[in-house]
């Protein structure tokens, strides 16, 4: 996993001004995973939100999907893809999950920004080249 979460990986847990100190609950549309806030909101599920369990399954099978793009862009010479992410080994999803979250409370003002923005932000904050 040096691959996606090399270059565009997860979450870590501080806090965003849209997330409260105690956990909103889910809705229908943070599903959309469009923002950071989103994102890291269904990846930060409260112990008592019966959407906890969809919320945590999306936001591992969100990394899942980013790390594997990543990797098909680094392995194909076609894209000529320059590794933004640097680590000696491998980026567990929960890692990712975390780092995504304390960066997003470390960075308040990135609520809104494309969720896949702030993951790469993140991960490039973490793991420098």
């Amino acid at each position: 996993m040096k691959r996606l979460v090399t270059v565009a990986a997860a979450t870590a847990l501080l806090g965003l001004s849209a997330m409260p100190a105690q956990a909103e609950s889910i809705m229908k549309e943070d599903f959309e995973g469009a923002t950071v806030a989103q994102v890291v909101k269904l990846c930060s599920p409260g112990e008592n939100d019966g959407m906890g369990q969809y919320a945590m399954g999306y936001c591992y099978g969100w990394i899942a999907g980013i790390e594997q793009f990543y990797d098909a862009l680094v392995a194909d010479p076609r894209f000529n893809f320059t590794p933004s992410v640097c680590t000696d080994s491998e980026i567990s999803r929960e890692e990712a999950r975390q780092t995504m979250i304390a960066w997003a409370v470390e960075n308040p003002d990135s609520a809104s920004m494309p969720a896949l923005s702030g993951l790469i932000a993140a991960m490039r904050a973490k793991y420098p080249c």
